[in-house]
């Protein structure tokens, strides 16, 4: 796959995307040593981790990763951890399920893609294999070689020295990338000789990638450039502005002209610029684990005087008190703001809107609903396509560049979600954000400081709600 991850393993560093590797084990220390980085790891570099547990049970599990992972039971919540026995992987009736087993791989991978995750991470201890069906497995494991190195997938395979033999411990040789065994209380990673090819083209690749991160040094530095260009003027301007306002109250009218259209610019600015970043993968989200209904009610309260002054009514409802996932707050304010903009546009004085918070266990939903003009079915298919609107000969009441509901599907999607919109016209439409439930490792929560960032959203409502006219 060429991508490089970190190992989490002393001696071992990065491996590639399709590494399968082993393990040889004597007694449950042993996991201790190595397995708890290993999975640490694949937590922090966004992966999804499966441990195919034997010699051991979950509560021992749990025990032992909770000594250097902070905030596992959040892991094991959001399922980004996923505890299984073999016996629900590995075996079908008496038998080893061959089959199955690779399915059942390939499903968790769907998986991690659908969630937003990088790839999976897997443990899948074999210490319960009878000799009986050790051929079978070998013959298993040598396939899997292949489904692995076409996959977004990394799986270390345990084995107890105590039920193999000098030739099935040759077989695991031979089917493993990276064998690791330990010498006189030391863990020796020994490489498969056969794989040296492959590593001299994944260095090739990697001296590639080397090379693209310089390109995207050049990217960063242009996009710098370009936005100190073109939002420097406008904050110039909106600066003078304040200063003229306190100064001179006979020309209020004209200032606020000024000052919202400066907002509007800014807005279309900020847009432009996210849209060509998220184009060219080069948009960097910073995710922290917040109050998901304190963030959305924040957004509401800020929201909810100028809504007024439009002569419409906003209502905020959660089903959940709390509920702790990891967003970009700025980012999801700009969803959240975006979604309630447009419902304002589209609803006359007199109408509602709903803001609604949803738990459903795996993940979020946040609904925003109108009961404005609404939406025609055909235009529905074509709302979060950049620079494209539903209505090209809109009044000034409802003006706008056509890229925002772009850049929010965007970033909903770097938040792993999905949104989802459904309208009827004459009664009103819903747009519904689904966001995973999953938390971050960090060392100090991100709800605590969330209570200063209400005056930083009551400024976001200016600059999202400038091209709504008063």
């Amino acid at each position: 796959m060429g991508s490089f991850r970190k190992s989490g393993v002393k001696g071992l560093g990065e491996i590639p995307w399709g590494t399968h590797m082993s393990m040889f084990y004597s007694e449950r220390e042993d996991f201790s040593d190595i397995l708890v980085d290993y999975i640490k790891a694949g937590l922090l570099n966004n992966e999804l981790c499966l441990w195919i547990y034997n010699d051991i049970d979950e509560k021992s599990i749990t025990e032992i990763l909770k000594k250097s992972i902070n905030d596992l039971n959040a892991y094991i919540a959001s399922e980004q951890l996923v505890l299984i026995c073999y016996k629900d992987w590995y075996v079908d009736g008496l038998g080893f399920a061959t089959d199955k087993t690779t399915s059942r791989w390939l499903k968790y991978i769907n998986i991690s893609k659908a969630l937003g995750y990088e790839g999976v991470r897997a443990i899948g201890d074999i210490g319960w294999i009878d000799k009986n069906l050790w051929v079978e497995f070998s013959v298993y494991e040598e396939q899997l070689s292949s489904f692995i190195d076409n996959h977004p997938f990394i799986v270390m395979c345990l084995y107890n020295t105590e039920k193999c033999s000098s030739f099935e411990i040759a077989d695991v040789m031979h089917n493993h990338r990276y064998v690791l065994i330990k010498n006189a209380n030391e863990w020796c990673v020994i490489k498969n000789n056969q794989l040296e090819l492959k590593e001299a083209e994944l260095e090739k690749a990697n001296n590639m990638l080397d090379e693209a991160v310089e390109y995207n040094e050049l990217k960063s530095e242009f996009f710098s450039n370009i936005s100190h260009e073109l939002k420097t003027p406008i904050t110039l301007i909106l600066t003078a502005i304040q200063m003229l306002d306190k100064e001179d109250k006979t020309q209020s009218k004209y200032i606020e002209i000024i000052k919202n259209n400066s907002y509007r610019l800014l807005k279309t600015v900020d847009n432009i610029i996210d849209l060509t970043k998220i184009d060219v993968e080069f948009f960097n989200m910073n995710m922290k684990n917040v109050n998901l209904v304190e963030v959305v009610e924040g957004i509401v309260m800020s929201s909810a005087k100028f809504i007024k002054s439009k002569g419409i009514k906003i209502i905020f409802d959660t089903d959940v008190e709390e509920k702790i996932i990891a967003i970009d707050t700025p980012q999801f304010e700009r969803i959240i703001l975006n979604l309630i903009s447009n419902a304002v546009k589209f609803t006359k004085p007199g109408g509602n809107i709903w803001v609604n918070i949803y738990d459903k266990k795996s993940y979020v939903a946040i609904s925003v609903k109108d009961n404005g003009i609404g939406i025609t079915g055909d235009k529905l298919n074509i709302i979060f396509d950049g620079f494209r609107k539903v209505d090209k000969s809109l009044s000034r009441d409802c003006e706008g560049s056509g890229i925002g509901l772009s850049v929010v599907k965007s970033l909903v999607s770097k938040h792993g979600g999905t949104i989802e919109a459904a309208s009827k016209p004459g009664e009103g439409s819903e747009f519904i954000v689904k966001l995973p439930v999953r938390c971050v490792l960090e060392e100090t929560s991100g709800s605590e400081a969330y209570a200063n960032n209400i005056e930083n959203c009551i400024q976001k409502v200016n600059i999202e709600f400038s091209d709504i006219y008063l």
